[in-house]
């Protein structure tokens, strides 16, 4: 049995070589990034416990949000954007107000361990968007 091979196209990938904008503001790496459902807003956590919130087009951050003790390993918007949920490596979530940068409750201990990924139930399912 003899297979032939034939490339189909021929692509060259040219390496990005400067870099358009950037942020500063976190103190160590960013570990998350997320951009709100209506992609004005980026949300950032990182390995200096905090969360930040990020104006797109200014790139300078609207708020500096503490209450993690650890590593913020993941973060989430709600699908309306009116909330925002961020985890660490000690298991902690936080849920956030995007346009205070306050906390909305208490800080809830979800897991025992690292949590490394969230997600909020779907807008179809859910038209509150209360649910993760």
């Amino acid at each position: 049995l003899a297979l032939t091979y034939q490339p189909l196209a021929v692509f060259r990938v040219r390496p990005v070589t400067r870099c358009t904008d950037t942020m500063p503001g976190h103190t160590e790496a960013i570990l998350h990034v997320s951009y709100s459902p209506d992609g004005r807003n980026l949300a950032s956590g990182g390995g200096d416990t905090t969360v930040r919130f990020w104006d797109v087009n200014t790139c300078l951050p609207r708020y500096t949000c503490r209450g993690h003790r650890n590593h913020v390993l993941c973060t989430a918007w709600s699908p309306d954007g009116k909330r925002f949920a961020s985890c660490d490596k000690n298991g902690v979530m936080i849920i956030w107000d995007p346009t205070t940068g306050k906390q909305m409750g208490g800080v809830i201990k979800a897991h025992s361990k690292w949590i490394t990924d969230v997600s909020w139930e779907p807008m179809h399912r859910n038209k509150t968007c209360e649910r993760l």
